[in-house]
């Protein structure tokens, strides 16, 4: 019988709650972790004053993950699922903040001094009626998420991974974030799968039948922070000629567009731009977006500019990236 199922048991032969069971566990037999249930249990509370005092949902849930030890846990141990698990927490924790953002937003737009002479706080909401907090934030997750009965009639919009897609055509593709780190993804730089990443990027443009949208961004809001972005290298091998102009926003901080005459239509050719050919060598302290503080151990020159080697403060694992793809902040010695 596992420790979990213990304090199952303990709770339903008392009819309490898990979270009362904790305190109990000295009842159980050979349970040698009854210290680390009550400390479990005192930062439940803790969490539980934060949420009666008003704290915004974003600082409760980053507590949590601190203050339990579970996204440390995760850090310490390496493999693509892991970091799966922390950038859907940090994307949860982001999600939070947009949720307080729009509601701040809204609230100001709604202000009336004559209906309620108290404006909107973040910091000092409390749990008055309408302000943002976590059950709030929870029920609006589970309506948006809800399964609901569509008709062939309905407009909809369908969304899917690229990996999802392989087989199907639709009239109409759009495929957003043709950003480096996300096409090609991150992890698969490191590992060497540019390949099967260019592979899949042909999956989802030949999915289009009639036409096809590509989108990047210039800055994106990732894991509570806005991150500039860099056009995918995808999009320099394509022939300019296939794409239909229109309206396009201003070229991202990191790259200079520079139109060219040609056949046809206005063709857009890439160059780096100086904020991207900066050089780093072995011993330099640097930080990344993602991993934090490190050292660099190694540097190379590679057909796409300079490869460098980083052993990051957090976890001690060694990890390589191109300089020219990569964001990366140099850090006094």
């Amino acid at each position: 019988e596992t420790g979990f199922a213990k304090l199952v048991n303990l709770a339903r032969a008392h009819n309490i709650t898990l979270l009362e069971a904790l305190s109990r566990t000295n009842e159980l037999p050979n349970f040698r972790a009854h210290k680390q249930m009550l400390e479990l249990q005192r930062k439940f509370a803790a969490w539980r004053a934060m949420f009666e005092a008003g704290q915004p949902p974003s600082k409760i849930a980053e507590a949590a993950l601190r203050e339990s030890g579970y996204l440390d846990a995760l850090q310490k141990e390496s493999g693509h699922e892991n970091e799966g698990r922390i950038e859907n927490l940090m994307e949860f924790v982001a999600g939070l903040q947009r949720y307080e953002q729009d509601y701040a937003e809204s609230a100001a737009a709604a202000y009336d001094p004559d209906q309620d002479p108290t404006r909107y706080d973040p910091d000092t909401a409390g749990l008055r009626a309408g302000a943002p907090n976590l059950a709030d934030y929870l029920q609006r997750i589970s309506l948006y998420t809800s399964d609901t009965e569509t008709t062939a009639d309905d407009a909809c919009v369908y969304l899917m991974t690229l990996h999802n897609a392989k087989g199907l055509e639709f009239p109409n593709v759009f495929i957003t974030g043709v950003e480096e780190g996300y096409m090609p993804h991150s992890l698969a730089l490191e590992e060497g799968g540019l390949e099967e990443e260019r592979r899949l990027m042909y999956v989802g443009l030949t999915r289009a039948e009639e036409r096809l949208f590509l989108s990047t961004c210039r800055r994106r809001f990732v894991f509570g922070g806005f991150q500039d972005r860099l056009p995918s290298r995808f999009l320099k091998e394509m022939d300019p000629d296939v794409f239909e102009r229109g309206t396009a926003p201003a070229a991202p901080r990191r790259a200079v567009a520079t139109p060219r005459a040609g056949a046809g239509a206005d063709q857009i050719q890439w160059k780096s731009s100086p904020a991207a050919a900066l050089t780093f060598a072995p011993g330099d302290r640097i930080r990344h977006a993602k991993y934090g503080p490190g050292r660099i151990t190694e540097a190379e020159k590679a057909p796409a500019g300079q490869k460098v080697t980083i052993r990051f403060d957090a976890d001690g694992q060694p990890r390589k990236f191109l300089t020219a793809y990569t964001p990366l902040t140099r850090l006094d010695p």
